[in-house]
């Protein structure tokens, strides 16, 4: 399709707008440069700047999440269980997400909460920690056989 700008009035209404698509354009691609440059900071204060330009950022919150959580000197686990359910709540489908919220919960004491929050397929193996469940994996040495599957349900309960 061809678009004949005979007038001037024409070419200067395209000129504005092509400029005006730019400058918003160009003001997205800033404030998103901006953000992630604050939430890839390991400044607290920063990456909440920065998650607060995208709210709607599951990997910052969880980032943040984790920072509060696992910090030596001052760690504030209620503060993560908030930031880690944003991170839950903007990407529902992420187990890494809620692992770590899982986690969270289990480090304030409340078990019953952190079972409801971990990934239904880490839910299946009981008898360890929600923390220990990321990092858990079958060891194939049970026996052979039919007393092997029993050995290795046994380790499941």
């Amino acid at each position: 399709m061809e678009l004949a700008l005979t007038s001037t009035a024409a070419r200067r209404a395209l000129l504005i707008a092509a400029v005006a698509i730019a400058a918003i354009m160009g003001l997205e691609v800033g404030k998103h440069w901006i953000a992630d440059d604050r939430i890839q900071s390991e400044q607290l204060a920063s990456m909440k700047r920065g998650a607060a330009l995208e709210p709607d950022n599951a990997e910052a919150w969880d980032r943040i999440g984790r920072l509060e959580q696992y910090d030596f000197a001052n760690p504030d686990p209620w503060q993560a269980v908030v930031d880690y359910l944003k991170a839950v709540r903007n990407n529902p489908h992420s187990e890494h997400y809620c692992m770590d919220l899982a986690s969270a919960y289990e480090m304030t004491g409340d078990v019953v909460r952190a079972r409801e929050a971990s990934p239904p397929s880490q839910r299946r193996i009981s008898g360890l920690s929600i923390s220990l469940r990321q990092y858990w994996r079958p060891i194939p040495d049970f026996g052979s056989g039919s007393a092997g599957r029993r050995n290795f349900s046994a380790a499941l309960d």
